[in-house]
């Protein structure tokens, strides 16, 4: 039988026994989920390690957005770069913003610690022209899958899915960004990455498509906005709010919700309890991924 997860979980990683058995001959495959802050997630499964987003700035680093916007970091990543250490993949799901690919995390997808860079075709075309790592860029599109395999041969499918970074996409600065889904066998359903998106149409598409198939959810929120900017921006919400993470979890009905790019910088304006208090109230089992620093062990 499938081990319960307790809300809150008591523990920085949340851990998934993904063999849950529907039936007895599947394979346990032990998979874990870290999240290191902002939409930053460390995600390893078999032994395959993947990271999202890597955003590891230090807290106080003030960085500018497009339209004379701006946004402080106000909490310390749990993981350095060289402490998150080998990486097969990076699932960026935008190269455009600051809180989904700061300076540290730009140098990070540089070095030899990452092996592939999963993430839009824009993207792509771009980080392989400023970082010369065109021949570890995968250019992902919406619907598009490719495949990973952990060091035991388990085969884990990558599928872009549509994300949509405010109510209007053509906005200066918005930029093309990508969610993803995660399958291997064995599991009982999906990982939904969804990106930095809004509820919009893509994310009923998503639900059409993995209906009943998606087994956790990981959802971009935090309402991010800036209330201060001028009146091109001012109003504009580039995340999911509460309302709108609930209009996610009931269209996608995943078994867990866990929300990430909620808190963590001061443009995330929606206040976290009201977050996890809204989903609350949907059927799925609401996790909230803990975060603490990391503490290397003595040998």
């Amino acid at each position: 039988q499938a081990p319960s997860l307790q809300y809150p979980v008591p523990m920085k990683t949340f851990v998934l026994l993904v063999a849950l058995c529907h039936g007895s001959s599947a394979a346990a495959v032990e998979a874990s989920i870290t999240h290191i802050g902002t939409a930053t997630v460390w995600i390893e499964l078999d032994g395959l390690r993947l990271v999202t987003d890597p955003a590891l700035d230090p807290a106080g680093t003030v960085h500018g957005f497009a339209m004379n916007t701006a946004s402080t970091i106000t909490v310390d990543p749990t993981h350095s770069a060289e402490e998150l250490g080998l990486v097969d993949a990076v699932l960026l799901s935008h190269d455009q913003h600051l809180d989904n690919l700061d300076l540290l995390g730009r140098r990070f997808l540089g070095t030899d610690a990452v092996a592939r860079v999963i993430t839009t075709k824009p993207a792509a075309r771009r980080l392989s022209d400023q970082l010369d790592i065109g021949a570890k860029v995968v250019p992902l599109r919406e619907w598009q899958t490719t495949n990973l395999v952990s060091p035991h041969g388990l085969e884990v499918r990558v599928t872009g899915v549509p994300a949509r970074h405010g109510p209007n996409a053509h906005l200066p600065g918005i930029g093309k960004v990508i969610g993803s889904v995660l399958e291997w066998d064995g599991a009982p359903g999906a990982l939904y990455l969804s990106g930095d998106t809004v509820w919009y149409g893509g994310i009923r598409r998503i639900a059409r498509r993995y209906g009943g198939q998606i087994d956790i959810a990981l959802l971009h929120c935090g309402g991010a906005q800036f209330p201060d900017a001028n009146l091109l921006v001012r109003g504009i919400r580039f995340t999911m709010d509460a309302p709108e993470a609930v209009k996610a979890v009931r269209a996608l009905t995943p078994r867990v919700v866990s929300p990430i790019h909620y808190d963590g910088w001061t443009h995330f304006v929606d206040p976290p309890e009201v977050l996890f208090e809204a989903l609350s109230h949907t059927d799925a089992e609401v996790v909230q991924l803990p975060r603490e620093p990391h503490r290397p062990t003595d040998d």
